[in-house]
C-alpha cells in the first residue's frame, strides 16, 4: 500500500487452541480496508451518542464494553454470532467515523453483543438516523 494511507481497518483471524481454550491473533491481517482521505475514527464537536446509547469514547472513535478503545482482552465475533470481549463476555459498542471539518459527515456503527446485530447510523443537524 502507498504511504499516503493514514487510517485503515484491518481484520485478523483468531486461532483458538488448547484446553482451556486460548485465542491467538494471526500476525498479519487477512483484510485491510483503506479509509478515504481525511476520514478519522472519532466524534465531531458536540456530537451525542447514538440512540442505542452504548456510550461515547473519551478519545478516538471506538467504544466497546464501557471502555474507549475497547477492552484490553480484545474483541471478536463468536461462531454463534455474539460479539464478545477476549474472555467470552458479550459486549455492546460503537465505532464512530467522520470526515475532518465536515460536521454532517458523522457516521456510526453499533454492535449489540448478545446477538451480534449491527446498525449503521448517520448524523445530521437533526440527530442520528439509521442508514
Amino acid at each position: 500500500m502507498g504511504s499516503n494511507i493514514n487510517e485503515c481497518i484491518e481484520l485478523y483471524q483468531m486461532v483458538v487452541s488448547g484446553s482451556p481454550a486460548v485465542a491467538t491473533q494471526a500476525t498479519s491481517p487477512f483484510l485491510t480496508i483503506p479509509m478515504q482521505a481525511n476520514t478519522l475514527f472519532g466524534t465531531v464537536s458536540g456530537e451525542t451518542d447514538t440512540p442505542d446509547a452504548f456510550g461515547l469514547p473519551s478519545s478516538g472513535g471506538i467504544y466497546f464494553g464501557g471502555q474507549s478503545g475497547g477492552p484490553g482482552t480484545g474483541m471478536l465475533f463468536q461462531s454463534n454470532g455474539t460479539f464478545t470481549d477476549g474472555s467470552g463476555n458479550p459486549i455492546n459498542g460503537t465505532v464512530f467515523i467522520s470526515v475532518s471539518n465536515i460536521n454532517n459527515s458523522a457516521r456510526a456503527i453499533t454492535v449489540l453483543g448478545y446477538t451480534g446485530r449491527i446498525r449503521a447510523w448517520k448524523n445530521s443537524t437533526q440527530g442520528w438516523f439509521q442508514s
